[in-house]
């Protein structure tokens, strides 16, 4: 049978790895100490594979060995149950006794404390999940925030008067983390989320008349400012604001990220081979141009800042970040 090859599209997200208080580094997020450790787990025990949200699924990671050691984050699902279909003819696949479903994600350290992150589906663990694996049983407690683009609100620099509004919509679950930044825009959606018990919010903020626009931009700029701050955008379903001439301005690309081309052979999933070759080729494609200046951006505004992290409650499905 000859070999099935083509070519897949994989989005490469890149973050920045912080301590949590009381910070255990001072430079460079000490990625060899944290893979070894990963190594000597005993994975086969099951004490590593965390419980996450209400139902039957767990998060644990390894060390995929290679040119770049990657961390694989895995989410396993208890209660899936796989059906196949060839012919018309649909059948469950038998899985043994503790066995289960897993999607994967992929993270490799690059120096400056830069990672990143590949997910091989909608279902796999995002940087949330990650950080928090990392920081139970890595040894250096941290947080990974969403890289921003040095000039990440560039598009922004303009008159009042180009500005026609700014579209979100995002899910209710970060409810509890936008309230603590900016209790007005938490208030919006919580009211919208009791219409039919919605659990994903849209709203529009704009003004009809352009001469009124120089008193309305300021404070929504600054709901946009706080926003990308708090680095909830990345996080946001939709981020954007329309532009008199018809364009728009993506918040939700004022980050960090790349899409690379890999050959997927013989299988239909990402795998840890081919995110190395993704995540090598977008930092090799990056780092001098995007990377670097977005990190010292990021230095100049953080330094000598430490956070708790995020909500105990992260490790939710989907809560992904960028990509």
């Amino acid at each position: 049978m000859a070999a099935s090859v083509f070519r897949r599209s994989v989005t490469v997200s890149f973050y920045i790895a912080e301590p949590l208080d009381p910070p255990t580094w001072s430079s460079s997020f000490p990625s060899d100490d944290v893979l070894t450790t990963i190594r000597q787990l005993d994975l086969a025990s099951g004490d590593y594979h965390v419980k996450t949200g209400l139902f039957a699924t767990e998060l644990f990671c390894m060390v995929h060995e290679g040119p770049l050691p990657l961390v694989g984050a895995y989410s396993k699902d208890m209660w899936n149950a796989v059906l196949t279909e060839l012919k018309g003819v649909i059948e469950e696949v038998e899985m043994r006794e503790g066995e289960g479903v897993v999607d994967g994600a992929y993270a490799a350290f690059f120096p400056k404390s830069v990672v990143g992150i590949v997910r091989s589906s909608v279902k796999a663990p995002g940087s949330a999940a990650l950080a928090e694996w990392l920081s139970l049983f890595g040894g250096h407690p941290l947080y990974l925030a969403a890289l921003p683009k040095a000039d990440a609100l560039a598009g922004l620099q303009r008159p009042p008067e180009d500005i026609n509004g700014v579209t979100f919509r995002v899910k209710k679950n970060l409810l509890t983390r936008i309230r603590a930044v900016r209790p007005d825009v938490a208030s919006i959606i919580e009211s919208a989320s009791q219409v039919g018990g919605s659990t994903k919010v849209g709203f529009t903020l704009a003004t009809a008349h352009r001469k009124e626009r120089a008193n309305w931009w300021p404070p929504v700029r600054a709901v946009i400012n706080d926003l990308a701050e708090a680095q909830l955008l990345a996080e946001f379903e939709a981020a954007s604001v329309s532009l008199y001439n018809r364009q728009n301005v993506n918040l939700k690309d004022a980050y960090v990220t790349a899409k690379q081309s890999v050959q997927i052979q013989n299988t239909k999933r990402i795998g840890p081979v081919h995110a190395a070759e993704a995540l090598v080729g977008a930092y090799r494609d990056l780092e001098a141009t995007l990377i670097n200046p977005s990190v010292e951006a990021w230095r100049k505004r953080h330094t000598g800042v430490h956070q708790t992290g995020p909500d105990a409650d992260t490790l939710t499905e989907g809560d992904s970040g960028v990509g």
